[in-house]
């Protein structure tokens, strides 16, 4: 009997695999013993459970194919276990509960053992030989799958129903996540263009900063250099101005020094001339007179040209200031110093006339005194009387020339004020 259940197994597994696949080692059958710890029922299961899952296959798909796969295992395992229990329904029946109880089947597996086996005993009877001769296996089969087939269809479209709901709800979790992603996507570029217009607007504030900074630091520049230059310019004007007065002063002083020294060599001369003969004291006199109107004239022109030279600084102060002010007052300022130039030349026309004047004077003075001179030409004292007569007309030379000079030297500063005002235009 064991190897009647064994070969019908094996049977079993030579099923096409197209239709069947049962992959297990080697069932042992019932055996001819009844006791149950012989003939191990968890392989049983393990194997019909397989044949299960495909049975569930077959009754949803129903093909062909599927149908003749079905008719042909449910033949295959209902034979083995009539033949392994020599047709014995009790014996059927005993060892399906324990293979139908098995701990590691789910509750489909378990429910569909025990409908096979209500089926499988059902339709045998109490005699074992019928059972094993004349059992209907096509008939057993047939009724099975419908039975199957129609709670399973029924199963099939229960979950179907679950699936599709599930599928719905998932369906419609995917979409609210979607639309939830969506919203966060939306609210994350809207931040990220808010971020970004922030960021600008903080740029183009900070840009206005840096722009007002530098245009003040570049206006603090700017004035810095002009104070500067004002500073340079005012420093100049008055290191200039010093170097004139010092001039000036060294001029007087040594125009006085020359004045005092004639001066002094005229007295002693007069002096030495009247003690030595009573007729030279009109001339000592006059040598005295023309050397004291030589000194005021000296004098005079030395003032005046002091004036001229502090009238044409002020006008060159003036005129420095002006320019730097408008354009156009450096050139009245250059027109006036050409017109001061005009006068300079004027007084110099004036005292040369006035020299000229003096010159005629002294000549008439010599006509009127010529008999006594030419009648004393001969004598000592009269060469003396001429020699210091000559002496004056040479210092009063002399002292014309420095009068030009200073003159020269106020010509020239006026120049140099004009050149500097065209240059700063």
């Amino acid at each position: 009997m064991t190897s009647r259940f064994g070969f019908a197994l094996l049977a079993m597994l030579a099923v096409p695999a197209t239709s069947l696949v049962l992959q297990t080692t080697e069932l042992k059958s019932f055996g001819a013993s009844t006791s149950a710890s012989t003939l191990h029922p968890d392989a049983t299961a393990k194997l019909l459970a397989t044949i299960q899952d495909t049975w569930k296959n077959v009754a949803r798909s129903k093909t062909e194919e599927h149908l003749q796969s079905f008719d042909k295992s449910c033949k295959t395992v209902t034979s083995a276990i009539i033949s392994g229990s020599d047709g014995d329904h009790d014996r059927v029946q005993t060892y399906m509960d324990e293979v139908c109880q098995q701990s590691f089947l789910d509750t489909w597996h378990k429910g569909a053992c025990q409908q096979f086996q209500n089926a499988v005993g059902k339709s045998m009877t109490f005699n074992n030989y019928a059972n094993r001769a004349s059992f209907n296996y096509d008939a057993f089969c047939i009724s099975f799958f419908n039975v199957f087939a129609v709670q399973e269809t029924a199963a099939f479209e229960k979950e179907e129903v679950v699936r599709l709901a599930a599928e719905k709800v998932a369906l419609e979790k995917e979409v609210a996540d979607n639309k939830e992603k969506a919203k966060k996507a939306e609210e994350a570029r809207k931040a990220e263009e808010e971020a970004a217009a922030w960021k600008a607007k903080k740029q183009a504030e900070q840009k206005a900063i840096d722009d007002a900074k530098a245009k003040e630091a570049e206006e603090q520049r700017l004035a810095k250099e002009a104070k500067e230059a004002k500073e340079a310019e005012e420093k100049e004007n008055a290191k200039q101005k010093k170097l004139l007065m010092e001039a000036n002063a060294r001029a007087a002083a040594l125009r006085k020094g020359r004045a005092a020294k004639a001066l002094k060599e005229a007295q002693e001369e007069a002096k030495q001339a009247e003690q030595k003969a009573a007729e030279q004291k009109a001339a000592a006199e006059k040598a005295a007179k023309i050397e004291a109107e030589a000194k005021a004239d000296i004098e005079k022109a030395a003032a005046e040209a002091m004036k001229e030279a502090k009238e044409n600084l002020q006008k060159k102060e003036a005129e420095a200031k002006q320019l730097q002010e408008v354009a156009q007052e450096a050139k009245a300022k250059a027109e006036a110093g050409r017109k001061a130039l005009e006068s300079e030349k004027k007084a110099e026309e004036e005292s040369k006339a006035w020299m000229a004047t003096m010159k005629a004077e002294k000549a008439d003075d010599a006509a009127v005194q010529k008999r006594p001179v030419v009648l004393k030409v001969h004598s000592a004292e009269d060469s003396k009387a001429k020699e210091a007569d000559t002496k004056a007309e040479a210092e009063h030379q002399k002292q014309k020339d420095e009068v030009k000079d200073l003159l020269a030297q106020a010509k020239k500063g006026v120049e140099l004020a004009v050149v500097k005002a065209s240059v700063k235009k």
